[in-house]
């Protein structure tokens, strides 16, 4: 069992780290995005499908979006939703030839 100076150390760190704002958790000044599946799929789709602009590489992509977000294996989550992109891409173009 943790005793409570530990605990009360490992709160005073979070704290430091994480802000409630009156709508939403910052950390560093970047929206904590939740752990849910929608959620970011639909903060890496806004970025990535952008009607008025091209398609950004996986590294734009990520760096566009960390510039406003912050979640754990943010990096991966970008990584496998591009690649669940491109392989529907190229079924969606095989199936068409």
């Amino acid at each position: 069992m943790e005793d409570s100076s530990e605990s009360s150390s490992s709160i005073r760190l979070l704290r430091s780290r994480f802000f409630i704002e009156p709508r939403f958790l910052t950390r560093k000044e970047k929206i904590c995005v939740p752990q849910v599946p929608s959620i970011r799929n639909q903060v890496m789709r806004d970025y990535h499908d952008s009607p008025c602009d091209r398609h950004p590489s996986m590294t734009e992509t990520l760096e566009l979006i960390k510039c406003h977000y912050w979640w754990l294996c943010i990096g991966k989550d970008v990584l496998m939703c591009l690649n669940a992109f491109l392989v529907r891409t190229l079924n969606l173009r095989e199936s068409v030839i």
